[in-house]
């Protein structure tokens, strides 16, 4: 099937402008045309786009999501460094949620003074 970039947005829920942005940094495989220069997307492209979204919300900057899609394109070869690569961002996103965590704890306890406080 094949998807305008109007059509890509809404399901991926990405604006137009950061679609071609990816696609400027080389985040996404070469894009097709159409004769008159429109771009038209794979369901490959749509999930290559879901999953840039995914390691942005972890926190990866373009040039680690672009580190991963180099690995991932160069085939089935680079699958030890891919899985150590996804290893170690795994770690620095659990380490985050532990932060997170740790400032919970203390906006909680903040929350639980003033209510006292409060009465």
């Amino acid at each position: 099937m094949q998807y305008s970039i109007t059509d890509v947005s809404k399901i991926t829920d990405i604006s137009p402008s950061a679609i071609r942005f990816y696609e400027e940094k080389g985040l996404l495989l070469t894009i097709s045309r159409k004769s008159s220069g429109v771009r038209y997307f794979t369901e490959e492209d749509v999930e290559r786009l879901t999953f840039i979204t995914e390691l942005k919300k972890a926190g990866l900057s373009i040039k680690e999501i672009h580190e991963c899609f180099h690995f991932c394109d160069m085939g089935d070869d680079t699958i030890d460094k891919r899985i150590n690569l996804y290893q170690q961002h795994r770690k620095n996103i659990l380490n985050k949620i532990k932060d997170l965590e740790h400032c919970i704890e203390h906006i909680d306890e903040k929350i639980t003074y003033l209510n006292r406080k409060n009465l």
